[in-house]
């Protein structure tokens, strides 16, 4: 007589259709750069995927099909992958708010995303007189800055030009990743 044995494996899910678990739900993304919604649908058999905006209800995607006449707003899913991908290309300030990734059971299955745009701040600072010899100091701060997703408080940076001369005198400028331009406009008195 054989005696067998028979052993649960933590690995192997049951069949009902959800979402993965790991998937990051609050996503800060700097304007005007893409954002990346992800979806992951487990045991997702004939169920249909769709994103919607919260705040206005706007269906925007119904699996692969765009339905929102915005061209910024995209869908990516390949064959054999669990991952609906709603990407916002050129994201705005007022793109900022929830979106959910719904699946078509009885009831509705839902995965919210709460999406955050920020845009950086630049400022340009210094004296805009500065003695012949002295030194001049102008100072760049963007705030705002994201990276890797999230939000540092400010990145500056300092130019320091010793013992300076009349032909220094000019207009600097200072710029970070998707900011405006800013100007400063040194003399030196000489």
């Amino acid at each position: 007589m054989n005696t067998y044995h028979v052993f649960a494996d933590p690995s192997v899910k049951n069949d009902e259709p959800g979402f993965d678990s790991l998937l990051k739900s609050d996503i800060t993304v700097a304007a005007t750069e893409p954002a990346y919604l992800h979806c992951k649908v487990e045991n997702q058999g004939l169920y249909q995927t769709a994103w919607i905006r919260l705040a206005d209800r706007q269906v925007l995607s119904v699996d692969n099909v765009l339905v929102t006449n915005d061209n910024r707003f995209q869908v990516s899913h390949r064959k054999r992958s669990n991952d609906w991908c709603l990407i916002i290309k050129h994201t705005v300030e007022k793109d900022s708010g929830t979106y959910e990734c719904i699946l078509s059971t009885d009831p509705p299955k839902r995965f919210s995303v709460r999406l955050n745009i920020v845009e950086n701040e630049i400022t340009i600072s210094g004296s805009k007189e500065v003695d012949e010899g002295d030194t001049i100091i102008i100072k760049c701060r963007v705030s705002n800055v994201v990276h890797n997703g999230h939000l540092p408080s400010a990145v500056w940076c300092e130019l320091r030009i010793t013992d300076a001369r009349p032909w220094d005198s000019a207009i600097y400028s200072c710029e970070g990743n998707n900011t405006p331009r800013r100007f400063i406009e040194i003399n030196v008195k000489g």
